[in-house]
């Protein structure tokens, strides 16, 4: 009855999306471990971990980021140089 279809066939490939995801990402991580090491550090009495808890979060942020979209990098870069996917060698 309804033909499924890609989300990307169906509005296109829209850059604006990935861009959001990103800051997302490290906005969630920022407020995530952030608001952690605020807590740590309000109830142990502390001044360290609130920027321990903030480092952590960017670095995670980052983490989640490459994993996500750094294959698409390397795969446009593949791709753009001429080489084959199903082909390791490149066709060389």
């Amino acid at each position: 009855m309804f033909e499924r279809t890609d989300r990307s066939q169906r509005m296109g490939h829209v850059g604006g999306e990935d861009g959001y995801a990103v800051i997302s990402y490290v906005l969630a991580g920022l407020l995530f471990y952030g608001g952690a090491g605020w807590l740590a550090d309000h109830f142990l009495h502390t001044n360290f971990l609130l920027p321990v808890g903030i480092i952590v979060g960017t670095v995670a942020a980052f983490y989640m980021i490459i994993k996500r979209y750094g294959h698409l990098a390397s795969t446009a870069e593949r791709s753009h140089d001429g080489m084959d996917e199903s082909d390791p060698h490149g066709g060389r």
